[in-house]
């Protein structure tokens, strides 16, 4: 079972599931994606800005942290990068999770393919219950529709 998070015309549906199958108790890992633009026909295109999509840590995911990220768009941009930065908000003070962004590059569909691959940071990677995630677009390329991020937290 995978956690969703999907962002839709200002609408939001989170579900952390109690466990995933072939896992065991508390210990298992919790996988999520935040749809950060929307991929339908005739859809407005993605745009650079501040808290794109926001998502609160429940109860289940307190001492967990940041393993893994990555995204796609299903429209790839014609003109410059796709580059998102994951924060987390504690206590009014924001920090950066990633010392190195996700970036997609320019005519690709996934971060995976780019040269230069987030890295997670050490300092800043675990969340409590109550931690707000924010997603930036720090830059959007041109054209892109359909950015999904995805995010993958580990006791």
């Amino acid at each position: 079972m995978t956690t969703y998070v999907r962002i839709i015309d200002n609408r939001t549906t989170v579900r952390f599931p109690a466990s995933i199958p072939g896992e065991k108790g508390e210990a298992a890992n919790r996988s999520g994606c935040v749809q950060l633009s929307p991929s339908y026909a005739g859809s407005p295109t993605l745009t650079a800005g501040t808290e794109k999509a926001v998502i609160r840590i429940p109860e289940e995911l307190k001492h967990y942290h940041l393993y893994d990220v990555g995204a796609g768009v299903s429209t790839h941009s014609a003109n410059g990068d796709v580059v998102v930065m994951i924060r987390r908000v504690r206590n009014n003070s924001s920090q950066d999770m990633l010392s190195t962004p996700i970036t997609i590059e320019e005519g690709e569909h996934d971060s995976i393919h780019a040269q230069v691959q987030p890295v997670i940071n050490s300092t800043h990677k675990q969340v409590q219950e109550g931690d707000l995630i924010v997603f930036d677009v720090t830059s959007a390329g041109s054209g892109v529709r359909g950015l999904a991020v995805t995010f993958t937290f580990i006791p």
